[in-house]
């Protein structure tokens, strides 16, 4: 069984906390959780094809932002704002990422999303 936090380039808290986040979002609007698995996926899907770290960092920005903008609970927002704030990301000034933080993010949110039933 892999510990889904330990992901090279990303902190273990931080992994912990994007799981925490994907599954609340996922406890609290489980119809917009489940839209936001494709986007996981495509963002991921982009990485296991090694594309362009700029390209990367570009659909992250986007998502992050979409995402931020349609959560509905200011307690799942603030909890997805504050796992940003730990790799420094703002929305409103978004910094590039390197692609293993990128990848350790949204693993761990997807898997947070898919481990509430």
């Amino acid at each position: 069984m892999k510990f889904f936090c330990k992901k090279e380039g990303l902190n273990p808290l931080i992994g912990i906390a994007a799981f925490d986040a994907g599954y609340l979002l996922a406890k609290k609007d489980p119809d917009f959780a489940k839209r936001a698995i494709p986007v996981a996926d495509g963002i991921l899907a982009l990485i296991a094809k090694n594309g362009d770290a700029g390209s990367i960092n570009g659909v992250f920005q986007a998502a992050v932002q979409e995402l931020v903008e349609q959560i509905k609970d200011p307690l799942v927002k603030m909890n997805v704002l504050a796992v940003l704030q730990m790799v420094e990301f703002t929305i409103e000034a978004p910094v590039t990422l390197d692609v293993p933080i990128i990848e350790g993010l949204v693993g761990n949110f997807k898997s947070g999303v898919a481990a509430f039933k």
